[in-house]
């Protein structure tokens, strides 16, 4: 049935317009792939990759009549409920692949090697099907949403397609949060990633992690601090976090169609930004730091980032990295300056805070090392790279220490017995922080 429902799509070449009756042919047939109303999953597929391909023929918006028939199309889609049929399959997805999961229990036998092969190919799908669903929407509601070049012929057809924009925004916002899809995807993901990368493709590994994360990111509102909200924040931050100590593992085969470098960038940007964010026009201002962590930092610590930058950075060079991670950790060893660490320094856990700085005043490069870190001394901190990296971040907190108006009333003395009872908790974590690491660092480098 879906094969022959195929043969009445339109084509998805240019040249072939949608009209009235393909339009709703088109639709009709999407609302019935999506919830897998009748035929195979192969067919359903099928109808699905037809209908994006057709619908995606209509971005970037060439003309205001053009995005207003786009726009019109996507809502239509968002009414058939997608993004609730896709959270279904994707819990259930997600149920399998649990170790106590359906199908989960065939030990190393031959049938239960063959159903988990079968679960992850299955998981697989569900989540691309999603993924490609999701950009669709992305494209034409906020990716291409600008119609500043559109020369519009009227007032009324501005205003229409302004309207409708806006109504698709809001209804893909509502989706989301209703069905909680993305919460599901993060989970398959994730459990897809922790069966090693055999269960995921190389390039569908990096890129399934990639986009998942980018596609939940749009979705956080940046000043919403609702409980709804934050727990949307902790677990972007626990995929972000999954991402950086696994995903590495689908960077390492060669021929995948992937650049390591590339991928391992994107990830760093991932992570940094949000917590970069936090500084306006990027200077430290301790003062600006509140009492209680930030909605952003809270969910990031909640989420796991601590422990995969421990990771990473304590084994990075040592040769207990797979060439993979050891990417992604040589980009991250590259992003921890002073405005992306502060925010964990100041909120964390003041022992991991600590093991951090002393990890990275003896994190290698690609390379293991061949001695051990050299002794604190201002030499030391001019001629080995990973002991520089340290001083110069714990320098660059001292230094920002001494402009805020706490060091002032402590006549910048940043010792932990001049500390104030008046002064906010996470000025007084970063000052011992940094009594302690200068007494092991030795003489810090000057501030940048």
């Amino acid at each position: 049935m879906r094969q022959t429902c195929l043969q009445t799509l339109p084509s998805s070449e240019p040249r072939h317009p949608l009209s009235g009756e393909s339009l709703v042919t088109t639709l009709r047939l999407y609302a019935g792939a999506v919830r897998r109303s009748a035929g195979t999953e192969a067919a359903n597929l099928a109808v699905l990759k037809n209908v994006l391909d057709i619908v995606n023929q209509l971005c970037p918006f060439s003309n205001p009549t053009n995005a207003l028939t786009r726009l019109r199309i996507s809502r239509a889609m968002l009414a058939a409920q997608p993004l609730h049929a896709f959270s279904q399959q994707l819990a259930a997805a997600a149920a399998a692949l649990e170790p106590c999961g359906g199908g989960g229990g065939g030990g190393g036998s031959g049938a239960g090697a063959a159903a988990a092969v079968e679960q992850g190919r299955a998981s697989r799908a569900a989540l691309q099907c999603f993924l490609e669903n999701m950009c669709t929407f992305f494209d034409a509601l906020l990716v291409y949403s600008d119609t500043f070049n559109l020369e519009f012929p009227t007032p009324e057809l501005a205003a229409a397609v302004a309207a409708e924009r806006a109504a698709g925004v809001e209804e893909l916002a509502r989706g989301l949060a209703e069905s909680c899809v993305l919460e599901h995807a993060a989970r398959v993901l994730l459990l897809l990633q922790a069966r090693g990368p055999q269960a995921v493709r190389p390039r569908e590994g990096a890129g399934l992690a990639l986009s998942a994360l980018q596609d939940a990111r749009r979705q956080l509102p940046a000043r919403d601090a609702s409980a709804r909200q934050s727990q949307h924040r902790e677990e972007w931050w626990r995929l972000a976090a999954g991402a950086l100590a696994y995903g590495g593992e689908f960077l390492q085969y060669e021929g995948n169609g992937t650049d390591p470098q590339v991928v391992a960038w994107e990830l760093r940007q991932l992570v940094t930004e949000p917590l970069l964010e936090l500084w306006p026009n990027g200077r430290r201002d301790l003062d600006t730091l509140p009492a209680e962590p930030p909605a952003e930092v809270a969910a990031a610590l909640a989420g796991g980032l601590p422990q995969a930058l421990m990771y990473l950075v304590s084994g990075s060079g040592t040769g207990a990295l797979s060439a993979g991670s050891q990417c992604v950790a040589s980009e991250l060893l590259a992003a921890c300056d002073a405005l992306f660490l502060t925010p964990l320094l100041a909120y964390g856990d003041p022992e991991w805070a600590a093991a951090l700085l002393a990890a990275l005043g003896s994190a290698q490069g690609d390379e293991p090392a061949q001695a051990k870190a050299p002794p604190p001394s201002e030499q030391a901190a001019r001629e080995f790279p990973a002991l520089q990296l340290a001083a110069g971040v714990v320098g660059a907190v001292a230094e920002a220490l001494r402009r805020c108006s706490g060091a002032a009333l402590a006549g910048a003395d940043l010792s932990p017995s001049r500390l104030g009872a008046a002064e906010p908790a996470p000025l007084q974590q970063l000052r011992r922080l940094v009594a302690g690491a200068e007494a092991q660092l030795g003489c810090l480098p000057p501030a940048p």
